[in-house]
């Protein structure tokens, strides 16, 4: 395979961290979160910005959103982030390699990777994730007063406001490239798919596609849990104009990201499962005329259509058991647990401050 792809090429920052830190995103996310959220602490130390006082003024340690945003949320984002990377990148190849995904000629292949790698690389993609930063940014310094990251706040604020950019272009950016991949995951089923019954993946040879599509969906259940979480630090989330429509936007759009790319592929297994069992169901009914209309006749062996028939009945066996989705059941699962904690972290919120107010 001569065509290079690299999901993370046009991405200088993520690039950058996963070269240095290679196969080892926890230790990645762990260094960033020193950087980001250490130094910004130990910066708040020193400019006495930290520890809360007896004045009007919001200290580090005071602003809890922050804390669970820097501290806990950012450090999971960073490893979910660069798994997602790694999965696009070895999930498309793993597939092209083991040959179930016909392209007719290796120059088509080709063709397929470098548009992929062009379109999830394009330059587009980075100045919107960065332009939409920076008013990300701008919007929420506009509304800071009196607080340790406003305007005035000296080297801690610049330090956390420049983080807090490279935070909002980091999924500003893995989002249009999921949209990316959500496409490239369609366009894949253009061509001739040869699914694989005995494949060890357990789904044809495709899971690695609901691998993708899950890695996805992590983000946004980690971007819930963390609106979820702020829900308890802020008002009541259920008091919210917009609370309902947020509840049924967020599962909209995580059933999107799991199953929307992966429409195409039911459909491509769920035929080829058909077609091959509904070949076997005609050759072992021709066969079982031909045994039937021909008992009691000397020339007719048993023991030949007998071995006939338990090589039909095995190939039946295997092609019953083809999954129809790229997914087993441990991606159901997480899905399922990824999709219901949010909402159960929301609930538990709600109770706690209910709870705490009584």
């Amino acid at each position: 395979m001569t065509t290079p792809f690299d999901p993370t090429r046009s991405d200088p920052l993520i690039h950058s961290l996963l070269r240095a830190f290679p196969n080892n995103p926890v230790v990645l996310a762990l260094a960033y979160s020193a950087v980001s959220f250490g130094g910004t602490v130990v910066l708040a130390l020193l400019w006495g910005h930290a520890v809360p006082s007896a004045n009007t003024y919001v200290e580090l340690f005071e602003d809890h959103g922050n804390i669970i945003n820097f501290g806990i949320i950012l450090p999971i984002a960073i490893v979910l982030v660069a798994s997602f990377y790694g999965k696009v990148e070895s999930g498309f190849l793993q597939i092209i390699a083991d040959g179930v995904v016909n392209f007719g000629s290796e120059s088509i292949r080709d063709q397929y990777l470098s548009a992929f790698d062009r379109a999830i690389n394009h330059k587009a993609l980075f100045w919107l994730a960065g332009s939409l930063a920076l008013v990300f940014n701008a919007v929420f310094i506009w509304g800071k007063e009196a607080a340790w990251n406003d305007l005035f706040g000296g080297p801690p604020s610049y330090w956390f406001r420049l983080f807090a950019f490279l935070n909002y272009y980091i999924m500003f950016h893995f989002a249009f490239k999921a949209l990316v991949v959500v496409r490239y995951i369609r366009r894949l089923f253009l061509h001739e798919i040869a699914v694989q019954p005995l494949h060890p993946d357990g789904c044809g040879g495709l899971k690695s596609l609901g691998e993708i599509s899950m890695s996805m969906n992590y983000l946004v259940c980690l971007v819930a849990a963390y609106i979820a979480v702020m829900a308890f630090v802020g008002r009541t989330a259920a008091e919210h104009p917009f609370f309902i429509p947020l509840v049924v936007a967020y599962v909209i759009l995580a059933l999107f990201f799991l199953f929307y790319p992966l429409t195409v592929a039911h459909d491509v297994m769920s035929a080829e499962k058909k077609k091959i069992l509904t070949a076997l169901n005609r050759e072992f009914q021709a066969t079982y005329i031909t045994v039937r209309g021909s008992l009691g006749e000397k020339a007719l062996d048993l023991k030949d259509a007998q071995k006939k028939f338990e090589s039909l009945d095995a190939l039946y066996r295997i092609a019953s058991a083809m999954p129809v989705w790229p997914l087993d059941t441990r991606i159901y699962a997480q899905f399922l647990a990824a999709v219901a904690l949010p909402l159960a972290i929301g609930l538990l919120m709600e109770y706690l401050k209910a709870a705490y107010q009584m």
